[in-house]
Order: structure tokens, then C-alpha cells, then sequence
């Protein structure tokens, strides 16, 4: 006997099929116009209201949270996610980055050159002038007032004023997408994308050329600059790549997971992370070992975007507004879900429970075979 919905899990299988397929192909860009554009919905009075939306970056600061995503979707918590309001974008396009200088001051960005800026730790956010209209992917504060966000035509943006004004230090000439950007402490910086291109800084940014980290053209995704000399990438086929000489040679070091896209990763000391489709690893020493996170094997659907680590905690968000954190034992794991009906004063309710040993992932393909 044919059992019900086997049709309609086969065609969702098929159609996952091709999106992936897609993706390997095209990178972030096509990944986040597949899933990004979706209606947002309001309550009677015309407040946004929480959604399974999906999640593409995560910014935490002091037990304080924001996560931003499709629709012009932002989270924040000021309480570790005990409780989370959702404060108007003014935006319904994606948001794909966000990032805080500190308490008060964080900046968002996305399509159409959108950069929102707010200095009331993300009650209120206002857009500023970005002076381009590509699509920025990423957003990253360097030290004090000095920020930086990237994404099409290997644009890079540069802010001396905590993100009040920009200007460009790249030309828009490179024809790939950077997908992320990473400084070290002495101001080296990579921003990385497709076509396994790279741009490299050695003055803070304020000028940077062209490199080629991988022979082909395999996707890169992320960037972790650990110090001068070590830097860390990942990307497409769960390619992972170290460099001990500042990116003059590269090593590719084993994921512990099938060939998938690593799409974030990111160190505090010696405990790193790589999340992505279906893929969760953790290393705790420094990446020369890595394995796999209980996290792995816990995630509802497949694609987790973003990542936060400390050396005491750790934070994932990603697709159906999936969030996850843990302390420092990465069998901590707990799940956040945020409650669909408010308090009516714009306030909604979080709980916390513990990751189930066994992923709901694979329990509804085993019910699926039964």
C-alpha cells in the first residue's frame, strides 16, 4: 500500500534536488532569492508579527541578541531570548547581515544596497544612504567607528563614523559576489565569494587586491581570519581551507560531514564552528581536528546561516527562524522558540528546550520509510 503523502515527500525530495543543484551552480546569491521573497504578515493593528521566517545573520553582544532575514525581518532580545520584539525595518526586502559596534549602535544590510543603522540598540532603525544599489551580503565592525560591508561586483563599503555615511574603497569591477568578510587584529583583512576569488587588505582596508584562493571555481562562502598569519575559509563540496602564511598557501583540512555548503564559520581562540546545509562542526583545538557537533544532528531543516562564538557560548540561526545556542560543552544545546502570541505590548515570549538526541530531520524520513 502506498503510504499517504509518499507522492508529496518524493516531489519536495525532487525539488530540494534541484535547488541544491541550483545553488552549487550559482552560489548565495540564488539561494537567497529562492527563499527570500515572502509575504509578511500583520495583526489587525498592523504590527508585524512573528513568523517561521528564515533567519541569515545573528549578532549577540552582551547577552543581547538581533537576527535578521527575509521580509525585512528583525529579531531582538535583550535577555538572552527570554523575550524578543520585532522592531520595524521600513524594509521588506532581505536583510542578509547584521552587526553591533555595541549596546546602542548596529547596522543591517541587504538587497538594493540597503544599509539600516540604529543607536538604540535596534529599537528603532533608520536606512542611510549606501551610495549603491547591488546587493550587500555582509557587515562587519573592525575597531571603533570603523565598519565595513560587501556583497556584488566585489563591492566593499567602508564607514569611519559607526555607519552614519560610506564610501566605496573598491571600484565594483570584480564580477563575483563576496560572501563574507573577516579582519584580524592588525587590520589584515579578506572579504571571499564566488568563483573561489578573494580580495585581501593589508592597511585596514583601505585598499585591497585581487587573490585566488582555489584552482577552480568552487563557491567560498566564509572567512575566519584568526590572526596575521592564520586564516580560515570554507565554501561549496564542504570546503575547508587553512592558511599559517597570511594566505600565500592554503591546506585543505577534512569536514566532517558529506559534500554540502559550509555557509559560516567563525573562532574564539581555539573553539571554532562551521555550520551550514545539514553540516554542524565543531574543533576545540584551534582546527586541527574537527568533528561533529551535537547540534548536527538536531536541526529541523537543513540550512543554518547564522553564527556567533565566544569562548563560552554559542549561537546558530537559520532557515524557519531556527535559533540554537550552547555553552561551552557543545552537548549543551538548546532550541529557542519564539511564541506566536504576544503580551499586546509588542512583547513575545521565548522558550528553551534541550536538543532531542535523535534529528527530527531524520525521524520524519524514518516514519516516512514505515
Amino acid at each position: 500500500m502506498r503510504h499517504p503523502g509518499t507522492g508529496a515527500a518524493r516531489r519536495a525530495l525532487e525539488a530540494g534536488k534541484l535547488l541544491a543543484a541550483t545553488i552549487l551552480v550559482l552560489g548565495t546569491a540564488s539561494l537567497l532569492f529562492f527563499l527570500t521573497f515572502r509575504e509578511r504578515h500583520y495583526d489587525v493593528q498592523g504590527r508585524a508579527m512573528p513568523l517561521h521566517d528564515h533567519l541569515l545573520d545573528i549578532a549577540v553582544l552582551d547577552g543581547r541578541l538581533w537576527a535578521v532575514g527575509h521580509g525585512g525581518r528583525i529579531l531582538r532580545s535583550d535577555d538572552r531570548g527570554g523575550r524578543w520584539s520585532f522592531p520595524e525595518s521600513g524594509v521588506e526586502t532581505p536583510l542578509s547581515g547584521v552587526a553591533f559596534r555595541d549596546e546602542s549602535t548596529g547596522l543591517a544590510v541587504g538587497y538594493d544596497g540597503v544599509i539600516l543603522r540604529t543607536t538604540d540598540g535596534g529599537r528603532k532603525w533608520t536606512r542611510v544612504p549606501s551610495g549603491v544599489d547591488v546587493y550587500l551580503t555582509t557587515v562587519r565592525f573592525v575597531s571603533g567607528e570603523r565598519a565595513f560591508a560587501a556583497g556584488e561586483w566585489g563591492t566593499i563599503l567602508s564607514s569611519d563614523d559607526a555607519g552614519s555615511s560610506w564610501h566605496a574603497t573598491t571600484d565594483g569591477a570584480h564580477d563575483f559576489i563576496i560572501n563574507d568578510l573577516a579582519f584580524a587584529a592588525d587590520g589584515t583583512g579578506w572579504a571571499v565569494g564566488e568563483l573561489g576569488q578573494a580580495l585581501r587588505t593589508t592597511d585596514g582596508g583601505k585598499t585591497w587586491t585581487h587573490r585566488r584562493v582555489v584552482e577552480d571555481e568552487t563557491t567560498l562562502f566564509t572567512v575566519s581570519a584568526t590572526s596575521e598569519a592564520e586564516v580560515w575559509v570554507a565554501g561549496a563540496d564542504s570546503l575547508l581551507l587553512r592558511s599559517r602564511d597570511g594566505g600565500s598557501s592554503w591546506e585543505r583540512v577534512a569536514a566532517p560531514c558529506p559534500p554540502t555548503q559550509l555557509l559560516r564559520l567563525r573562532f574564539a581562540g581555539a573553539r571554532g564552528y562551521a555550520v551550514g546545509r545539514r553540516c554542524v562542526a565543531v574543533t576545540g583545538d584551534g582546527g586541527d581536528t574537527w568533528r561533529r557537533s551535537r547540534l548536527a544532528g538536531s536541526v529541523r531543516y537543513s540550512w543554518l546561516y547564522g553564527l556567533h562564538v565566544t569562548a563560552d557560548e554559542v549561537w546558530v540561526a537559520g532557515y524557519g527562524e531556527a535559533l540554537f545556542r550552547a555553552g561551552a560543552d557543545d552537548g549543551s544545546w538548546e532550541e529557542l522558540t519564539v511564541a506566536r502570541r504576544g503580551d499586546g505590548n509588542g512583547s513575545f515570549p521565548g522558550t528553551a528546550s534541550r536538543v532531542a538526541e535523535e534529528s527530527a530531520f531524520r525521524r520524519g524520513a524514518r516514519e516516512e520509510r514505515g
